[in-house]
């Protein structure tokens, strides 16, 4: 008998991840883990992210050749954080302009609570924080991120359709 679907949390509930680049100017991902496994009809309303780039990154942003970008993907093979796959769920950037810098308030907030069910609805696992860098000399990206969330129970025939919606696409 199929599970029928619910919030299973009334709260809301947050996760931090921090991320630190390996490499000057390439793309890092740092794994975000629940305790809940793919198979198991939990998923995740994601209410609300909460982006705390370092301000060591904030400063390496100096001509108009450098940028950050941070995502939330469900992949961790991706070449770009670009939001044109379906693995990228959520970026955030900052790029020089001209002579100056774009200014950056922190945090940067992804709002997803007026979309319908509250939030996105995405799976618990695999999720992955991800940033790239372009421009900087030394090895200096980094961010700390906030996600607010709930839990949600899945029926089965919904937990397939969204086990689907992570399976890379042939073209």
């Amino acid at each position: 008998m199929a599970n029928k679907t619910s919030l299973a949390d009334k709260y809301l509930n947050r996760a931090y991840a921090r991320i630190d680049m390996t490499a000057v100017d390439t793309v890092t991902f740092q794994q975000i883990r629940f305790s809940t496994g793919l198979f198991e009809g939990i998923a995740l309303v994601l209410n609300r992210i909460k982006y705390y780039p370092l301000v060591t990154t904030l400063r390496a942003v100096a001509a108009d050749t450098d940028y950050w970008i941070m995502a939330l993907t469900t992949r961790d093979d991706l070449t770009s954080l670009d939001p044109n796959s379906l693995s990228v769920l959520d970026t955030v950037s900052s790029i020089g302009v001209g002579a100056g810098v774009e200014p950056v308030q922190r945090p940067i907030i992804s709002d997803f609570t007026n979309a319908p069910g509250g939030g996105l609805l995405i799976p618990a696992n695999p999720l992955y924080l991800a940033m790239d860098t372009a421009g900087f000399g030394a090895v200096v990206g980094g961010a700390t991120v906030v996600l607010e969330y709930q839990f949600i129970k899945l029926s089965d025939k919904e937990s397939l359709e969204l086990l689907q919606t992570i399976i890379p696409g042939t073209t």
